[in-house]
C-alpha cells in the first residue's frame, strides 16, 4: 500500500487522514491504516448541516462522540480537521479536545461545485490555496493557543512559503501543512521554504 511504502521511504512521522460524519465501517479502516504503520491519524470531519432538524448542540454532541469512539480503537494521536464554520469555534475546540483529539489542524477548505452551463450540470473543482488565504487560520490559531495550551494545533490552507511558516508558529501554530504550493513546484520546495526560515 502508499502507507507501506511511505513507512519504508520515509524516516519523518507517516499520518493518515480519513473523512468521516457518522460512525461506521471507516472506522476499522482508520485501524487498519494504524496497524499498517500510521504514526497518528487525522480525522477530516467535514459535515454539511443542510438538514433543518440538526441543530448545532447535536452536532457538536455527534463529533465529540465521534472523536471519542475513534480515540478509543487507536494507539496513536488522533487529530480533528475543523472548517472554520462552527458556531462557536473555543468552544467546539474544547469538545472535542476533551474527547480525545491530541490535536487540531485549522481549516478544511471548502470545496464548492462549479455549474457547467453548457451541460447544465456540476462539476468538480479544485482550487488551489495563495497565501492572501492563510490570514482566517492565523486568526483562529492566535485565538485558540492560549486556550489550548497543550494542544497541537497545526494551520493550513494558504501556507506557501517560509515566510507563511513563521507567521504560522509565531501565531501559535505547533503544525504548519502545506499541499497546493507541493502541487505547484515540486516536493524540493520544502527546502527552500526552510531555507527562508533559517535565514529569518
Amino acid at each position: 500500500t502508499l502507507l507501506d511504502q511511505a513507512r519504508n521511504e520515509l524516516t519523518i512521522p507517516v499520518l493518515a487522514s480519513v473523512n468521516a460524519v457518522h460512525p461506521g465501517a471507516w472506522q476499522d479502516q482508520a485501524a487498519a491504516l494504524v496497524a499498517a504503520g500510521a504514526d497518528a491519524v487525522e480525522l477530516n470531519v467535514y459535515r454539511v448541516a443542510a438538514d433543518p432538524a440538526d441543530d448545532c448542540c447535536g452536532i457538536l454532541d455527534d463529533t465529540a462522540e465521534l472523536v471519542a469512539g475513534l480515540r478509543g480503537r487507536l494507539g496513536v494521536p488522533l487529530t480533528v480537521k475543523l472548517t472554520p464554520y462552527w458556531t462557536s469555534l473555543p468552544q467546539t475546540s474544547r469538545r472535542l479536545v476533551d474527547a480525545g483529539a491530541a490535536g487540531l489542524v485549522l481549516f478544511n477548505s471548502f470545496r464548492a461545485p462549479e455549474i457547467d452551463l453548457d451541460e447544465l450540470r456540476l462539476t468538480p473543482r479544485v482550487v488551489a490555496t495563495t497565501s492572501e488565504d492563510l490570514g482566517l487560520s492565523l486568526r483562529w490559531v492566535g485565538i485558540l493557543r492560549p486556550l489550548l495550551k497543550s494542544t497541537s494545533l497545526a494551520v493550513t490552507g494558504g501556507v506557501h512559503t517560509g515566510t507563511d511558516v513563521l507567521k504560522a508558529v509565531i501565531m501559535g501554530a505547533d503544525v504548519a501543512c502545506t499541499a497546493s504550493a507541493l502541487l505547484e513546484h515540486g516536493p524540493g520546495h520544502v527546502r527552500r521554504m526552510l531555507a527562508d526560515v533559517a535565514e529569518w
